[in-house]
Protein backbone atom coordinates (compact mmCIF):
# COMPACT_ATOMS: atom_id res chain seq x y z
CA UNK A 1 0.00 0.00 0.00
CA UNK A 2 2.84 2.27 0.49
CA UNK A 3 4.44 1.73 -2.09
CA UNK A 4 1.81 2.36 -4.77
CA UNK A 5 2.17 5.92 -4.64
CA UNK A 6 5.71 6.35 -5.23
CA UNK A 7 5.20 3.51 -8.89
CA UNK A 8 2.36 5.30 -9.80
CA UNK A 9 4.28 8.82 -9.95
CA UNK A 10 7.39 6.99 -11.37
CA UNK A 11 5.15 5.32 -14.47
CA UNK A 12 2.94 8.62 -14.84
CA UNK A 13 2.89 9.03 -18.67
CA UNK A 14 2.73 12.10 -19.18
CA UNK A 15 2.38 12.17 -22.99
CA UNK A 16 -1.09 10.93 -22.23
CA UNK A 17 -2.11 14.15 -19.89
CA UNK A 18 -3.75 16.57 -21.75
CA UNK A 19 -1.94 20.58 -21.81
CA UNK A 20 -4.16 22.05 -18.53
CA UNK A 21 -2.77 19.04 -16.86
CA UNK A 22 0.54 19.90 -17.74
CA UNK A 23 -0.02 23.15 -16.91
CA UNK A 24 -1.55 22.52 -13.70
CA UNK A 25 1.19 20.30 -12.56
CA UNK A 26 4.12 22.85 -13.54
CA UNK A 27 2.61 25.65 -11.95
CA UNK A 28 2.10 23.47 -8.71
CA UNK A 29 5.79 22.37 -8.90
CA UNK A 30 6.89 25.93 -9.74
CA UNK A 31 4.98 27.29 -6.45
CA UNK A 32 6.31 24.07 -4.58
CA UNK A 33 9.59 25.46 -4.77
CA UNK A 34 9.06 28.95 -4.93
CA UNK A 35 7.38 28.50 -1.37
CA UNK A 36 10.25 26.66 -0.38
CA UNK A 37 13.32 28.75 -0.88
CA UNK A 38 10.98 31.96 0.14
CA UNK A 39 10.85 29.99 3.13
CA UNK A 40 13.70 28.48 3.76
CA UNK A 41 16.19 31.09 2.49
CA UNK A 42 14.27 34.56 2.00
CA UNK A 43 12.33 34.76 5.36
CA UNK A 44 15.36 33.99 7.51
CA UNK A 45 17.61 36.29 6.05
CA UNK A 46 14.96 38.50 6.51
CA UNK A 47 14.42 37.98 10.02
CA UNK A 48 18.45 38.07 10.79
CA UNK A 49 18.95 41.62 8.75
CA UNK A 50 15.91 42.90 10.92
CA UNK A 51 17.64 41.62 13.85
CA UNK A 52 20.49 43.42 12.91
CA UNK A 53 18.97 46.32 11.79
CA UNK A 54 17.56 46.83 15.25
CA UNK A 55 20.95 45.98 16.95
CA UNK A 56 22.76 48.79 14.82
CA UNK A 57 19.76 51.21 15.81
CA UNK A 58 19.86 50.23 19.53
CA UNK A 59 24.01 50.62 19.03
CA UNK A 60 23.28 54.19 17.70
CA UNK A 61 20.93 55.33 20.50
CA UNK A 62 23.81 54.20 22.88
CA UNK A 63 26.50 56.13 20.74
CA UNK A 64 24.47 59.05 20.59
CA UNK A 65 23.67 59.57 24.70
CA UNK A 66 27.36 58.02 25.31
CA UNK A 67 28.65 61.13 23.24
CA UNK A 68 25.44 63.41 24.72
CA UNK A 69 27.24 62.49 28.22
CA UNK A 70 30.70 63.05 26.96
CA UNK A 71 30.30 66.54 26.38
CA UNK A 72 28.24 67.39 28.71
CA UNK A 73 30.72 66.37 31.32
CA UNK A 74 33.10 68.15 29.11
CA UNK A 75 30.75 70.90 29.89
CA UNK A 76 30.73 70.08 33.29
CA UNK A 77 34.62 69.98 34.09
CA UNK A 78 34.63 73.38 32.53
CA UNK A 79 31.85 75.11 34.84
CA UNK A 80 34.05 73.60 37.72
CA UNK A 81 37.39 75.02 36.96
CA UNK A 82 35.70 78.40 36.04
CA UNK A 83 33.96 77.84 39.50
CA UNK A 84 36.77 77.21 41.86
CA UNK A 85 38.26 80.42 43.35
CA UNK A 86 41.60 81.32 42.75
CA UNK A 87 42.34 81.64 46.30
CA UNK A 88 41.67 78.13 47.40
CA UNK A 89 43.58 76.79 44.70
CA UNK A 90 46.71 78.67 46.40
CA UNK A 91 45.73 78.17 49.74
CA UNK A 92 46.02 74.25 48.72
CA UNK A 93 48.82 75.00 47.36
CA UNK A 94 50.84 76.87 50.44
CA UNK A 95 49.38 73.29 52.55
CA UNK A 96 52.77 72.24 53.15
CA UNK A 97 56.05 73.01 51.71
CA UNK A 98 55.72 70.42 48.55
CA UNK A 99 52.64 68.95 47.16
CA UNK A 100 53.56 65.36 47.97
CA UNK A 101 50.87 64.69 50.72
CA UNK A 102 47.96 65.99 48.12
CA UNK A 103 49.48 63.90 45.45
CA UNK A 104 49.40 60.63 47.66
CA UNK A 105 45.73 61.78 48.71
CA UNK A 106 45.06 61.31 45.00
CA UNK A 107 46.67 58.53 44.78
CA UNK A 108 44.70 56.81 47.29
CA UNK A 109 41.24 58.36 45.75
CA UNK A 110 42.27 56.90 42.51
CA UNK A 111 43.53 53.36 43.90
CA UNK A 112 40.27 52.99 45.80
CA UNK A 113 38.30 53.72 42.61
CA UNK A 114 40.07 50.88 40.23
CA UNK A 115 39.51 48.56 42.85
CA UNK A 116 35.99 49.76 43.38
CA UNK A 117 35.62 50.17 39.52
CA UNK A 118 34.43 53.75 40.31
CA UNK A 119 34.65 56.38 37.51
CA UNK A 120 35.86 60.03 38.92
CA UNK A 121 34.96 62.89 37.27
CA UNK A 122 35.73 66.04 39.53
CA UNK A 123 37.91 66.27 42.62
CA UNK A 124 37.20 69.53 44.05
CA UNK A 125 38.86 71.30 47.16
CA UNK A 126 36.08 73.15 48.87
CA UNK A 127 37.59 74.60 52.29
CA UNK A 128 41.29 74.58 53.72
CA UNK A 129 41.35 75.06 57.43
CA UNK A 130 44.26 75.56 59.35
CA UNK A 131 43.88 73.37 62.59
CA UNK A 132 47.43 73.87 64.09
CA UNK A 133 49.29 70.62 63.80
CA UNK A 134 47.49 69.67 61.43
CA UNK A 135 45.08 70.73 58.00
CA UNK A 136 41.33 70.14 57.39
CA UNK A 137 40.62 69.34 54.01
CA UNK A 138 36.77 69.54 52.51
CA UNK A 139 36.63 68.10 49.24
CA UNK A 140 33.55 67.64 46.46
CA UNK A 141 34.31 64.67 44.70
CA UNK A 142 31.71 63.94 41.65
CA UNK A 143 31.76 60.48 40.08
CA UNK A 144 29.81 58.26 38.20
CA UNK A 145 29.12 54.08 39.10
CA UNK A 146 27.08 51.56 39.46
CA UNK A 147 24.98 51.47 42.71
CA UNK A 148 26.53 48.97 44.36
CA UNK A 149 30.21 49.84 43.46
CA UNK A 150 29.26 53.20 44.82
CA UNK A 151 28.49 52.13 48.10
CA UNK A 152 31.59 49.98 48.19
CA UNK A 153 33.72 52.86 46.73
CA UNK A 154 32.31 54.84 50.08
CA UNK A 155 33.23 52.13 52.89
CA UNK A 156 36.92 52.40 51.55
CA UNK A 157 37.28 55.92 51.63
CA UNK A 158 36.03 55.62 55.70
CA UNK A 159 37.99 52.58 55.99
CA UNK A 160 41.03 55.09 54.92
CA UNK A 161 44.10 55.19 57.87
CA UNK A 162 44.55 58.88 57.48
CA UNK A 163 40.96 59.87 58.46
CA UNK A 164 38.02 60.21 55.82
CA UNK A 165 34.62 62.15 57.01
CA UNK A 166 31.83 61.49 54.57
CA UNK A 167 29.51 64.07 55.15
CA UNK A 168 27.09 64.20 52.39
CA UNK A 169 26.26 62.10 49.47
CA UNK A 170 24.12 63.08 46.69
CA UNK A 171 22.85 60.35 43.94
CA UNK A 172 21.07 60.99 40.71
CA UNK A 173 19.74 58.43 38.69
CA UNK A 174 20.44 59.19 34.93
CA UNK A 175 17.93 57.34 32.53
CA UNK A 176 20.46 57.75 29.83
CA UNK A 177 23.42 56.15 31.59
CA UNK A 178 21.25 53.55 33.39
CA UNK A 179 22.49 51.52 35.35
CA UNK A 180 25.22 54.09 36.10
CA UNK A 181 24.98 56.92 38.50
CA UNK A 182 25.90 60.45 39.19
CA UNK A 183 27.30 61.05 42.49
CA UNK A 184 28.56 63.67 44.56
CA UNK A 185 30.26 62.69 47.78
CA UNK A 186 31.32 65.41 50.07
CA UNK A 187 34.38 64.74 52.51
CA UNK A 188 36.71 65.94 55.57
CA UNK A 189 39.95 64.84 55.38
CA UNK A 190 42.78 65.73 57.72
CA UNK A 191 46.27 66.47 56.21
CA UNK A 192 48.86 66.70 59.16
CA UNK A 193 51.81 69.30 58.78
CA UNK A 194 55.49 69.00 58.81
Amino acid sequence: MENILPQQLLNLDLSKLSWREKIIIIVTIIAAFYFFFYQALYLSKAKEANSLRSEIITINNELTSFTAQITEMAKRIDELKKAAPANELTEIRRLTGDATKLSFLLEEFTRLARGTKVDFIAIKPTMVEDKGRYMELKLSIDLRAKYQQLGEYVKALEDLPRGMVINDIRIELNLASHPLSMARIDAVTFIPKE
